[in-house]
């Protein structure tokens, strides 16, 4: 029945079948590259003050990112950055160039948002 509900939802989420291994019994599917996501962490962004628009940057090397694919980040481990909703701020993910992912940490109001590492990932 799982392997009924996983094939299903493939074909209805990516239009095709996984591929099954051949030879022998199956352990494990292999999903097309093409919806595997793409993942890194980036070492710590903020920490420093901000003005009120600006933002704290770093980057994360993402093997196999293109410019073409979409990214999003969020803090690791249970960090918040806002400093508990006062700061607000807001955290943006951009392939900027082949492998590298920039994320942007940017305050709306002058303040400080907490260091942080910030989990990526990148989808074609």
């Amino acid at each position: 029945m799982r392997l009924f509900v996983l094939l299903f939802f493939c074909v209805s989420l990516f239009g095709q079948y996984p591929k099954v291994p051949t030879g022998g019994s199956v352990s494990a599917l292999q999903l097309p590259a093409s919806v595997v996501p793409l993942t890194g962490t980036t070492s710590n962004i903020g920490g420093g003050a901000l003005l009120a628009g600006a933002c704290a940057t770093g980057t994360v090397t993402v093997a196999g990112a293109t410019t073409s694919m979409g990214a999003t980040a969020s803090p690791a481990a249970g960090v918040d950055p806002t400093n508990g909703g006062v700061l607000g701020v807001s955290i943006q993910a951009q392939v900027t160039s082949a492998n590298t992912v920039t994320v942007r940490v940017c305050a709306p109001i002058a303040g400080t948002p907490t260091a942080a590492t910030y989990r990526v990932t990148v989808t074609p």
